[in-house]
């Protein structure tokens, strides 16, 4: 069980689309982001996103969107090539705002199938 990624945050919302959700882990990350990556060096590391997710004072809602982020981590790393400045298995804004894009749209062209 320990290999399953936490969902709770698609279950905590009886109303709301999973669009709605991730754009609700979006907004969660981009509003952290400075707070998370605790060295400034502009990317959310593996470690760093562990060390909020221990932070006394997180609340059950945050730590679902951070365990999310750990569990994702790898394919949000690699959304977009940031060339010589791209920090592997580090997530960076514009893999942020390119993975969720992505996310968001495939979820939509499924639903209307």
């Amino acid at each position: 069980m320990a290999d399953q990624p936490n969902n709770t945050w698609f279950s905590s919302v009886t109303v709301g689309s999973p669009s709605y959700e991730l754009s609700q882990i979006k907004e969660f990350a981009y509003r952290t982001f400075d707070t998370i990556d605790r060295n400034g060096n502009g990317y959310l590391e593996y470690t760093e996103l562990e060390t909020f997710l221990t932070k006394p004072g997180t609340d059950a809602r945050e730590k679902s969107f951070i365990e999310f982020l750990l569990a994702n981590c790898d394919n949000i790393a690699d959304t977009v090539d940031e060339g010589e400045q791209s920090m592997p298995d580090a997530i960076s804004r514009q893999d942020l705002e390119a993975y969720f894009k992505l996310i968001v749209e495939l979820l939509e062209s499924e639903l209307q199938l």
